[in-house]
């Protein structure tokens, strides 16, 4: 039979994808969900929000240390989905494609709106415009996840037009790093990773990554974070990991306690902080199902939308507060309220943009995967 023949033959194809649907459906029910994690990833990027709202952080002068939370819990997250299933070339071909899905979507809206907002800076403030030719360079390597990293040149972030990109660069990194030597990742391996990357973010002094100056300051901090989380799991599976539990509210009592802290957490201050959050998220892996689970898994879902967005909102609720001239005082207030519009906003792309993008990049792979089959 034909190839065109055969991919024509609608019961085929259907078939196959309702075996795949359901075998996934079956691992996914089987697996523990860890609704707690999903409410501290959700807190952790309204504390971003928060941080980026107010000169010099505002009421969480510490709010960038929740992407070290996020480097945990990434860990802890991906090794729990993955570890088991890591055992061929085929296998981790299909690692790098599911990333691909999980991230890029919302990726992709976070630099094309960064790239949007930087034409309109140029029209509107053309004294401070962008250099075209090198704006037009950073754009692109932000859509393939690449840093601009020629010094005096545009500003000082690494990804010029959506700064929160500079953690997706180091998750990616340390995701293939995570790939290429899963059959290494010993309990033993991965505490000297996470000793290896305290040393390096204790070393450097300033927390750092995400500006031209600090970059490579980034690669100690998803060392620690990220290995910190794959330790954490392996150290679970195995019945070592310490049996804490707490419900989401003890556990964004920790983190926001780290981030309210009103002295600049750098230095050796680095190691107790890291501490505290690595308690908090193994709370939540202990924790218990609870009445608050819903809300957790709302703040999940909606925290990757906020994290990428928020300096887009953000950006529209300076100019409009700007051009109407409110007082200090009103203005904290409008953007209080802005932190709380961006969950409704965060909730609305996640809805309705990010997970039919994803469902759909996953179908055009299958189909693409048959396609090959019966060539």
């Amino acid at each position: 039979m034909g190839r065109a023949s055969l991919l024509s033959h609608p019961s085929l194809t259907e078939l196959s994808f309702v075996k795949e649907a359901t075998a996934e459906q079956q691992i996914l029910s089987s697996r523990k969900r860890f609704a707690v994690l999903d409410g501290l990833r959700g807190v952790a990027a309204l504390v971003v929000v928060l941080y980026h709202s107010f000169d010099s952080g505002g009421i969480v002068p510490n709010g960038e240390l929740a992407v070290d939370l996020f480097f945990i819990l990434s860990g802890f997250v991906i090794t729990y989905s993955w570890d088991d299933r890591l055992v061929s070339p085929t296998s981790k071909g299909q690692f790098v494609l599911s990333r691909l899905i999980r991230l890029y979507p919302m990726l992709f809206i976070g630099a094309l709106g960064g790239i949007v907002f930087g034409v309109i800076h140029n029209f509107t403030n053309p004294s401070q415009a962008y250099s075209y030719p090198a704006g037009a360079i950073s754009a692109v390597l932000s859509l393939l996840v690449l840093p601009y990293l020629q010094p005096n040149s545009l500003n000082n972030f690494v990804f010029t037009f959506s700064p929160p990109i500079w953690s997706l660069f180091f998750e990616v990194v340390a995701n293939g790093a995570y790939v290429l030597f899963v059959r290494f990742l010993s309990i033993r391996v991965l505490t000297a990773l996470l000793v290896i990357g305290m040393i390096g973010v204790v070393s450097l002094g300033d927390l750092g990554g995400d500006q031209k100056t600090n970059f490579v300051a980034g690669f100690p901090r998803v060392i620690a974070g990220f290995f910190g989380g794959v330790l954490l799991f392996k150290l679970w599976r195995s019945g070592q990991l310490p049996i804490m539990r707490a419900n989401i509210f003890i556990s964004s009592a920790i983190i926001l306690t780290i981030f309210v802290f009103s002295i600049k957490i750098r230095g050796w201050l680095y190691i107790p902080a890291f501490g505290l959050l690595m308690v908090a998220v193994i709370n939540g892996i202990n924790s218990r199902p609870a009445r608050t689970d819903g809300w957790c898994e709302f703040l999940g879902l909606v925290s990757y939308p906020v994290y990428l967005v928020h300096p887009m909102t953000l950006y529209m609720i300076m100019f409009i507060g700007h051009k109407i001239t409110l007082s200090d005082s009103l203005f904290d207030v409008f953007l209080v309220g802005h932190l709380i519009a961006i969950l409704f906003v965060g909730y609305i792309f996640a809805r309705y943009y990010e997970t039919p993008a994803r469902l759909f990049l996953k179908r055009t792979l299958n189909r693409k995967k048959l396609d090959h089959v019966v060539s």
